[in-house]
């Protein structure tokens, strides 16, 4: 997804322009990785995340879907 200009970011905790997210395995955590125009800027583990928690991310996180997840 093209992350919003919205979320927050630091100098050393970059958002990147786009983010590619990826549901892990049962009890594995799920991964975006930022991408910025260097490459990949970021990596997120995230920890007890399930379809709707990812859901309710990217209605925050994103100001354009750009390959909607698989359900």
């Amino acid at each position: 997804y093209e992350v919003s200009a919205a979320v927050y970011s630091e100098e050393y905790y970059p958002v990147g322009k786009y983010a590619m997210l990826f549901m892990g395995e049962e009890n594995q955590p799920a991964v975006a990785l930022r991408v910025g125009e260097s490459g990949i800027v970021r990596v997120d583990h995230i920890f007890g995340a399930s379809p709707q928690s990812l859901r309710a991310m990217l209605q925050r996180e994103a100001s354009r879907v750009i390959l909607a997840p698989r359900t």
